[in-house]
């Protein structure tokens, strides 16, 4: 009988003996393992991620991170935007849509006069706590700049809000529209930071017009795990997959990382600091690559800080 099996399952054995040798040489191949400059890997985009990682893809789907910044389309909007109105600080604001069907916002003082905005919506923030609004507006500076809307919709009373109201301060005088206009802010330098992935605020001058850009809309995958076009590269040879051990230095891991170095991850955006280099920043954006050192790039806003 041994010998019949030996005939029957040699050949199933001697491929599986090659295969292994042949791993076993891509393994000892430097290219196929050499250091990676993580920084310049270049992003790879969540969509990538789900051949290999469908669970923790699915996952991140559920969450309120994917859904930070969208562009105002369908059902990302939660707003009606059907004729709905707020009045607040002498001013009223009026949500309706666009003959298009984008959704619009009109604010106009109370008693008449000039409207104050009178604007298509552009992005959405948020979809959680409350929703943000952000326009493309002529405010004296570039073709580029977005800006904030000073009204939000509160999901989970369904009502609209100034977002005046949303902050706790004291409220300003009525009719003013400096101070109804107080939250109105731009998002090229602000709101683009820490509600997306990679993002740059492309501001080549103090003085001039912003080209703001971001890898993707929302914190995706490579937010908190770095660029992964190196890693998707690697991983896409099966010796690395299978002979690779504990991970892929290519690619961010948040529970592999040192306390510091993970704790980094979530600072970025939620913990109150500052860019060791603001004009950097405007320009090229943070340069922090997650499973470094943030303080690297920042340093924590102190009640003396200045």
């Amino acid at each position: 009988m041994r010998a019949p099996a030996l005939w029957l399952f040699g050949p199933a054995i001697a491929w599986g003996l090659a295969a292994v040798a042949g791993l076993t040489i891509t393994a000892r191949d430097p290219a196929a393992w050499a250091e990676v400059d993580r920084a310049a890997a270049g992003l790879a985009g969540s969509s990538s991620c789900v051949t290999c990682h469908p669970a923790q893809v699915a996952s991140w789907r559920q969450t309120y991170h994917r859904t930070m910044t969208q562009p105002a389309r369908g059902a990302v909007v939660l707003a009606p935007f059907a004729g709905e109105s707020i009045e607040h600080m002498g001013f009223r604001a009026t949500m309706t849509r666009s003959g298009a069907g984008a959704p619009h916002v009109r604010v106009e003082p109370v008693d008449g006069g000039q409207p104050l905005l009178d604007t298509d919506v552009a992005l959405t923030v948020g979809s959680h706590r409350y929703q943000q609004y952000v326009a493309r507006l002529d405010r004296g500076g570039g073709p580029g700049e977005m800006w904030r809307l000073p009204v939000a919709w509160h999901p989970g009373t369904a009502r609209w809000i100034p977002m005046n109201a949303a902050f706790l301060e004291p409220e300003g005088q009525r009719g003013d529209a400096d101070d109804f206009l107080r939250h109105l802010g731009r998002w090229n330098d602000n709101c683009i930071m820490c509600h997306n992935t990679e993002p740059v605020p492309g501001l080549s001058d103090m003085s001039e017009a912003f080209a703001s850009r971001v890898g993707e809309f929302g914190i995706a995958c490579e937010a908190c795990h770095g660029p992964a076009g190196a890693h998707l590269q690697r991983q896409a040879d099966p010796a690395r997959r299978l002979l690779g051990g504990d991970g892929d230095p290519a690619i961010a891991h948040p529970g592999r990382l040192a306390p510091r170095e993970e704790s980094g991850l979530c600072g970025r955006c939620h913990g109150n600091r500052i860019a060791a280099d603001v004009a950097a920043v405007l320009r090229d954006g943070d340069r922090f690559l997650p499973g470094t050192d943030l303080a690297a790039v920042s340093r924590p806003i102190w009640a003396d800080s200045h």
